[in-house]
């Protein structure tokens, strides 16, 4: 028999005779406490014992405890300062904070201008005409609100003051052969008003020729059905007004742009549509009109 067999049945002995002890000290203590005396629990007493076992067998060691291992891999970098491990993704009020900051630096919006009815004022130079080389001149400008309606125009029976405008800018034009235009701008509170105001203008067009057809003296005046003429800002209309017994055409038409409308006139005794691109004059004026409002954001 080899000196660890030896070891190993003594140490079985001990043990045996341990819990020999131990049995009899549990009936001890049972037969006491029924005569009377405090209470100790068993179990307590069988977990000294195993305690106890556990320290008499020197030749086993025991066993490790198991390890656990994460599934989910942290990469990790070194603090430059003290060379400490920190892990690399950020937390989530770092997160929370850099998203906030991207929000407290981000550009504000561009308030709208104040002074857009007058900034969109179009020039004479600008203003189409009535044929490929046509001069206009310009004869008076204006910021006050005229009480009727602008000047030569059919389809327009109010200023745009009257239709809910705070601010109006009305500049008038002389061309050749008794040529006459106007191009009123007006700005509302807001765009919301705006586009009632332009309900209003697009209820006057649209009922234009029936209320000229009304008066006994205007049954030669003939209007045309609204046409639709894209503008960088959006749709624009236009009517053509013809007046046979006197010779004399009115080409009128608006865009609205935001919180902003231009209504544009444009009256002559004789006209030429054969210009390049196919567009009548009021079609191109109410395009350039869509131009000055852009500028005039």
């Amino acid at each position: 028999m080899t000196r660890t067999q030896s070891q190993r049945l003594a140490g079985s002995a001990a043990r045996r005779t341990v819990i020999g002890d131990t049995h009899q000290r549990v009936e001890a203590m049972s037969s006491t406490s029924r005569r009377g005396r405090p209470d100790i629990c068993p179990v307590t007493v069988v977990a000294l014992a195993i305690l106890v076992l556990t320290g008499c067998d020197a030749s086993s060691p025991p066993a490790p405890l198991p390890t656990r291992t994460s599934s989910r891999t942290t990469t990790t970098t070194a603090t430059p300062s003290t060379g400490a491990v920190a892990p690399s993704t950020p937390s989530t009020t770092t997160r929370a904070r850099t998203a906030a900051t991207s929000r407290s630096t981000a550009s504000p919006p561009t308030p709208t201008r104040t002074d857009r009815a007058k900034a969109a004022r179009i020039s004479a130079g600008q203003l189409p005409g009535f044929g490929r080389a046509w001069p206009w001149r310009r004869r008076a400008a204006t910021a006050a609100a005229p009480a009727g309606a602008p000047a030569g125009g059919f389809c327009i029976h109010t200023s745009l003051v009257s239709i809910g405008a705070i601010d109006q800018w009305q500049t008038t034009y002389d061309g050749a052969s008794g040529a006459r235009a106007t191009v009123v701008s007006g700005q509302f509170s807001d765009a919301e008003t705006a586009m009632m105001g332009e309900q209003v203008l697009a209820t006057w067009q649209a009922t234009c020729q029936q209320y000229w057809s009304s008066h006994a003296r205007s049954t030669s005046t003939k209007v045309t059905a609204p046409r639709v003429t894209d503008t960088v800002v959006g749709p624009g209309y236009s009517v053509l007004v013809a007046q046979s017994s006197l010779g004399r055409f009115t080409g009128e038409g608006y865009v609205r742009d935001g919180d902003t409308i231009t209504y544009v006139i444009l009256r002559t005794g004789g006209r030429d549509d054969n210009d390049p691109g196919g567009k009548s004059p009021e079609e191109k004026a109410v395009a350039v009109a869509g131009d000055r409002l852009l500028v005039a954001r």
